[in-house]
């Protein structure tokens, strides 16, 4: 493995968990109550 693709993985494996703890904060950050009142593939 050269140092190229060392460095290639740890930038996917970096942006991967990034997406991840922004994704969590997303959903973290939502009401459940906003779920009740408007479930997915409501009249939107």
């Amino acid at each position: 493995m050269t140092i190229a693709e060392i460095v290639y993985l740890l930038a996917g494996v970096i942006a991967g968990v990034a997406i991840t703890l922004f994704a969590g904060m997303f959903f973290v950050g939502r009401r459940p109550e906003d779920d009740e009142q408007y479930p997915v593939g409501g009249t939107d």
